[in-house]
């Protein structure tokens, strides 16, 4: 913005230079003409005119050149070059007539030398508007020895083009003048500037060199910092998979300090333990106070403040210890005890200005009651489970009971119809003969048979009312809901197995089970038992032992019950149905998405 004022200050001053002269407004050059630096015919050339192009008239006119400015260039033309109109012309010519005071209008007769001179016509010519050449002759030369005058024109434009020079050169004083102070003026606040500039960055030897140096610590920062942000995402990924098994192995590795049978016992040994912390703080143990305070020279007044102070030091351990026990569970038992040890050693800084502490005993038994509490919880979890485990085994008892007494009222039912039937088939066979007699004889036999198995059915559903130990140990597998190589090894006491696999897979899983044997044992428990314990470092779940999944191969489980039961029959396929055809069905969803986006790739990103 400033340059810009200084230029067109510039332009105005070389307009006030030229100024001295009055402008006749802008004109066509129609054809191609030469700019000139003066007005004399060997004047060095400077620019070319091109045809087309506006110049700037001014009215001063010397031998047919006019002044004129063309692209900020001042210079001659040839006054015949411009397309000029008669109004402009009549300006240039009336600007230029001789005055009748200065240039007489008739010429001075001068004498001669006749021997010496040689006779001699002097003309003036001026070109009048329409380009026609006025002369004017001057008379004889006399012959009295005088100097010869000259024309009447070049007088008058030379007094007018000093005068002009005169103008110009005291213009051309001031423009420059003005430049200066102007340059001056910028030089001195750019100066001013740079110091300042200078001083703020001295330390800085080159601008350049810094910059360049600092983009290349910047990539080094950042190629630095991309190489340790993936190191810290990995550590942040490991640490949140294995955050889970880090506090269950922490509670793993607790040791109980307590044996107890019953979470009764664990409740009254947490009495025990809270009234002997009750009796430290009355026998004033929990809390040590180092120094024997004196308050404005009294010692009861001391003792008042060390009251206090204790009051407050055990109301706050109290009711940490309080909220973090209730709190506490199976997986942040080390977290608790490290909350408490904590609260401890912040109530112990706070009291460093009274040199009070709390005492080791008595810190021991809140750490004795925290361990309490949470074996206290652990048993109430185990005694639940064991609870929902004898329930669940009271209703398969009552089902197995419920079957067995269904079934000999069923056999008993069969067995007196059968009784009947073949009564009356024996009162028959004595009016028969022949073909007659043989065809009752072979019913007969049927109905002895069907009674036999009658018999059998009520007796089978007797022992089994009364002999709990028979049953069917299953071996069965979800592929769908627990994937390949998992394996539930179970025991049932109903007459129909099957129904128990049946309801396995109801609502709980999405998909069925499928059998893979189904052993009868006498001692089905005994059996079941073994299996369990031989691969018992391979079940799923390593907490709770009553989920019978385990992580093992058929081929290891036939192994192992054949041992026992070498008859034993296994079945390896595995049929899943509605498994395989839910994924035939997703992979149907996938193909025909698939073809779609096949199809729609045929067309272009962009057009």
């Amino acid at each position: 913005m400033k340059r810009r004022s200084f230029i067109l200050l510039l332009i105005f001053v070389i307009n006030i230079i030229i100024g001295g002269q009055k402008d006749l407004g802008s004109h066509l050059v129609p054809e191609k003409v030469f700019l000139y630096k003066s007005p004399l015919k060997k004047s060095q050339r400077i620019a070319t005119i091109k045809n087309g192009s506006f110049v700037m008239v001014y009215d001063t006119l010397y031998e047919n050149m006019v002044n004129v400015l063309y692209m900020g260039k001042s210079g001659w033309t040839d006054i015949d070059a411009l397309n000029l109109s008669k109004e402009v012309q009549d300006k240039l010519l009336n600007k230029d007539k001789p005055k009748e005071n200065n240039i007489p209008l008739e010429p001075i007769k001068q004498e001669v030398n006749k021997s010496n001179i040689t006779p001699k016509k002097e003309e003036v010519t001026i070109k009048p508007p329409d380009k026609k050449e006025v002369k004017t002759k001057t008379s004889e030369p006399v012959k009295k020895s005088v100097k010869v005058s000259k024309p009447v024109k070049k007088v008058v434009i030379e007094s007018n083009k000093e005068n002009s020079n005169n103008t110009q050169l005291i213009l051309i004083i001031v423009a420059l003048s003005i430049s200066t102070t102007a340059l001056l003026y910028f030089f001195i606040k750019k100066s001013i500037l740079y110091k300042k500039t200078r001083k703020k960055y001295d330390p800085i030897i080159s601008i350049d060199e810094a910059v360049e140096k600092s983009i290349a610590e910047l990539e080094s920062v950042r190629s630095d910092y991309k190489v340790k942000k993936g190191i810290y995402s990995s550590l942040i990924e490991e640490i949140n998979k294995l955050s889970d098994t880090l506090e269950s192995m922490d509670y793993g590795m607790y040791e109980p300090q307590f044996d107890f049978d019953s979470s009764e016992e664990y409740k009254q040994n947490i009495k025990s333990i809270r009234e002997k912390q009750k009796e430290m703080i009355r026998s004033k143990q929990a809390i040590i106070v180092h120094t024997q305070w004196t308050v404005e020279g009294s010692r009861a007044k001391g003792r008042t403040m060390e009251n206090r102070a204790v009051r407050l030091s055990l109301r706050a351990l109290n009711g940490e210890a309080d909220s973090i026990m209730a709190k506490v569970r199976w997986n942040n038992f080390s977290s608790c005890k490290k909350r408490l040890n904590k609260s401890r050693e912040m109530i112990d800084k706070l009291n460093e200005s009274n040199t009070l502490s709390i005492s080791e005993p008595y810190m021991s038994l809140k750490h004795k009651e925290l361990y309490a509490i949470h074996e206290y919880n652990e048993k109430k979890h185990d005694e639940k489970e064991e609870r929902r485990e004898k329930l669940a085994q009271e209703r398969e008892e009552k089902k197995v009971l419920l079957e067995a007494k269904r079934a000999k009222e069923k056999a008993e039912k069969e067995q007196a119809e059968h009784e009947r039937a073949l009564e009356i088939a024996r009162k028959e066979l004595g009016l028969l003969s022949g073909d007659e007699l043989k065809e009752k004889n072979t019913q007969i036999e049927k109905l002895e048979e069907q009674l036999k198995e009658a018999l059998e059915k009520k007796e089978r559903a007797m022992s089994m009312a009364q002999l709990t130990k028979q049953g069917h140990v299953y071996v069965i597998s979800n592929l769908g809901s627990f994937g390949e190589g998992i394996y539930k090894i179970g025991l049932t006491r109903r007459l129909e197995p099957m129904d128990r696999v049946k309801e396995l897979g109801d609502a709980s899983v999405p998909f069925l089970f499928d059998l893979h044997a189904m052993i009868f044992s006498e001692e089905a428990p005994t059996l079941e038992k073994k299996l369990h314990e031989v691969f018992h470092e391979k079940r799923v779940n390593m907490v709770n032992n009553r989920k019978e999944f385990f992580r093992v191969s058929l081929e290891e489980i036939e192994e192992e019950a054949k041992k026992v039961m070498p008859e034993v029959e296994f079945f390896s396929t595995v049929e899943s149905r509605e498994y395989r055809e839910t994924l035939a069905l997703l992979r149907s969803k996938e193909e025909q998405v698939e073809n779609l986006n096949k199809q729609e790739d045929k067309f272009p990103d962009s057009i």
